[in-house]
């Protein structure tokens, strides 16, 4: 431990407060340099993909603000302390805080010692002003506990393992949600589903008819189905008659493109139940925020917890399972064209903030196969299989993650030391 010495952050690297390009400016937007905001960073290690992108006079004009390649970002304004390192050349917002690793330090390192300093984050974010801020300053000045730079890359080397391991299987997944979307797009918007010769459909020459509600062609004898006429919408709510000791409560800000990243655990012996925390959810319910559609936050819940409960700021579709599949619901509304519909809905709310209606959502229209038909059986045998495994890497990431963060403040702190190994998680 005699190598190890109290630094301040300021001390790692060159530090940088972003700043956003100006929105009035089109020419500064849409382009391929990432921007980098608190939302993009509250995923995987590293940031591979942000939701807005500025062009290079749009870089430019945000000033001396660009950041290289494995830059690490940390979110200082609002929710504090979200960690992310770059993948490419980059800018971030005004919410940003990002340091430029010096080279007496490893960028890993320093991305795990900003992770370690979560709980410090939180402190600050909690200390009473509405929008809780952590100044360049302050953050330059933070302690923190470093060692040479041969122990910084052998902590890294453990904990970057488990961590490729994460990023690895979130690609996986995103390839298997990738095909099931593309499958339902193939049988439910192409219309190329097998027909009773096992050809697609609309490609081998099934007679298709014009349908004046969809304003397009769909399948002769197909109907045109709203989602409240084959989904339950919020149907089940929880009640002290329930008597439940304990609740496993999802927000709706923990659920983004299928993937959860936190599910808080109730004690209601001990601690009181949010006031959103109402509706119950079942296997293979869908879930659609009803707030700022745009940022998809949506799922399908697959073995959900025992007494799990979500906010009302859900919408949650039970699927009539005799009627229509669940995954085909789930295709349809985190299709874009849906989202983009309920966010133009959302926007003419009176609200501040766009907002949708459970009844919204539940007018959606689509064509569905007449009745007595089973291609959603049929679909469901093919698909099912990839939500699944869709789930068991779900899990296995939980695992994973939990490993990781038990090691962190025990490397980070120096309690345990490593020799050097070469660490390699296979993807059995």
């Amino acid at each position: 431990m005699s190598e190890w010495k109290w630094k301040t952050i300021e001390d790692l690297g060159d530090i940088t407060t972003g700043k956003t390009p100006s929105t009035k400016v089109p020419e500064f937007w849409d382009g391929t340099v990432p921007f980098i905001t608190p939302k993009d960073i509250q995923g995987t290690k590293h940031c591979y993909q942000t939701e807005r992108c500025v062009t290079q006079i749009g870089s430019k004009s945000a000033g001396k603000v660009q950041l290289d390649k494995g830059a690490i970002c940390v979110s200082c304004i609002g929710n504090i302390g979200y960690v992310a390192m770059t993948t490419e050349d980059s800018i971030s917002n005004q919410q940003i805080n990002s340091i430029s690793v010096n080279s007496e330090h490893s960028e890993d390192f320093v991305y795990y010692l900003m992770k370690n300093l979560w709980p410090y984050f939180k402190k600050c974010e909690s200390q009473g002003t509405s929008v809780p801020i952590l100044s360049k300053s302050l953050f330059s000045k933070i302690p923190v506990y470093v060692p040479g730079l041969t122990t910084q890359e052998k902590i890294s080397t453990v904990l970057s393992a488990l961590d490729d391991k994460i990023e690895l299987n979130h690609r996986l997944n995103d390839n298997l949600e990738a095909m099931a979307q593309a499958l339902y797009d193939y049988w439910f918007v192409q219309f190329d589903f097998p027909d009773e010769n096992g050809k697609p459909y609309k490609s081998s020459g099934g007679k298709m008819v014009w349908n004046s509600q969809l304003k397009q062609e769909i399948p002769d004898g197909w109907d045109v189905t709203r989602i409240s006429d084959v989904c339950d919408i919020n149907s089940q709510a929880y009640q002290t008659k329930d008597a439940w000791s304990h609740v496993e409560y999802l927000d709706t800000s923990n659920l983004t493109e299928n993937v959860i990243s936190e599910i808080t655990h109730i004690n209601l012996e001990t601690e009181s139940l949010p006031s959103r925390a109402k509706r119950k959810v079942q296997h293979l319910d869908v879930l659609f925020s009803s707030v700022r559609p745009n940022q998809r936050h949506l799922g399908i819940i697959l073995n959900p917890p025992s007494n799990l409960l979500v906010s009302t700021g859900f919408v949650v579709l039970s699927a009539q399972k005799e009627k229509t599949s669940p995954y085909m619901i789930y295709c349809i509304v985190k299709s874009e064209e849906v989202v983009q519909a309920m966010q133009k809905i959302g926007e003419l709310a009176t609200s501040s903030y766009p907002s949708i209606r459970p009844e919204d959502l539940a007018s959606v229209q689509f064509a569905t196969p007449k009745s007595g038909s089973n291609l959603f059986a049929s679909y469901n045998r093919v698909v099912a299989p990839l939500y699944q495994r869709i789930d068991n890497i779900k899990q296995e990431i939980k695992k994973l993650t939990k490993q990781r963060d038990f090691l962190l403040p025990l490397l980070m702190n120096g309690q345990v030391q490593v020799k050097p190994l070469n660490y390699r998680l296979t993807d059995d």
